[in-house]
C-alpha cells in the first residue's frame, strides 16, 4: 500500500500536498528516470550545491564523484540534501503573467 504521509516533517510537500507520492515505487521511478541530481552539503559553515550524475541499485542511491572530492568527503562527515527533479514541460507565453507555469516532479 502506498505511503500517504511524508517520512518526516522535513520531507513533507507543502505546496499542493495532495499531489505528493511517498511510496518507494513512485520515488524509484523518478530516481530511475532522471539523469542528474543536485547534492547540497555544508563545509566550514558554507553551503555548496553540486550537480552530479546518480543511479540507483535496489534501495541504494549512488553518486558520481572523485574519491578525493570535497562533496564525497563532506557526505561522510555530515548531513546532505539530494534533489532530483523531472521537468515534463514548460508553458511559454509572451504575456509575463501567463508564462509562469512549469510542470515538474520532485
Amino acid at each position: 500500500m502506498p505511503h500517504t504521509t511524508a517520512p518526516s516533517p522535513r520531507t513533507r510537500v507543502r505546496r499542493l500536498p495532495e499531489r505528493a507520492h511517498y511510496d518507494a515505487d513512485s520515488i524509484a521511478a523518478i530516481v530511475d528516470a532522471a539523469m542528474l541530481c543536485t547534492v547540497a552539503f555544508q563545509i566550514d559553515g558554507m553551503v555548496h550545491a553540486i550537480p552530479t550524475i546518480h543511479w540507483r541499485e535496489g534501495g541504494h542511491l549512488y553518486l558520481h564523484g572523485a574519491k578525493g572530492s570535497r562533496m564525497l568527503k563532506a557526505l561522510t562527515e555530515g548531513e546532505a540534501c539530494v534533489t532530483i527533479a523531472l521537468a515534463d514541460g514548460l508553458v511559454l507565453a509572451y504575456d509575463r503573467d501567463k508564462g509562469k507555469n512549469c510542470t515538474y516532479h520532485l
